[in-house]
């Protein structure tokens, strides 16, 4: 991610799917900071796995007030990091909470 990307929203899927089940991504993009939102990529991963079940979902290219944002090697190491922290159950699967824990890394290298 870029010094840009400091003055824009940075999403976790929860939110991100939630506004648009409810078919009210406007807010967000009304309420968002220059009204562009980041959409890291593993988040993105995750909501096409929420459209792949079934959820009335869209594309992040689809809407042009939402980027996707790519994860620098620095980003990436932290979010690794994280997740290691993260607590989990035998039987979850290692990309469980992988999106939570890119939206952390951003946050935390844009300060």
């Amino acid at each position: 991610m870029t010094a840009a990307d400091e003055t824009r929203w940075v999403m976790d899927t929860s939110t991100f799917t939630h506004f648009c089940r409810a078919k009210r991504e406007d807010v967000l993009q009304r309420l968002a900071p220059q009204g562009l939102i980041l959409i890291p990529d593993s988040v993105d991963v995750e909501i096409g796995r929420g459209r792949d079940v079934g959820y009335d979902l869209p594309v992040i290219d689809s809407l042009p007030w939402v980027e996707r944002g790519i994860l620098t090697e620095d980003e990436e190491t932290l979010q690794l990091l994280i997740k290691v922290d993260m607590p989990s159950k035998p039987g979850d699967p290692p990309t469980k909470n992988l999106g939570e824990c890119a939206v952390l890394a951003c946050a935390t290298s844009a300060r």
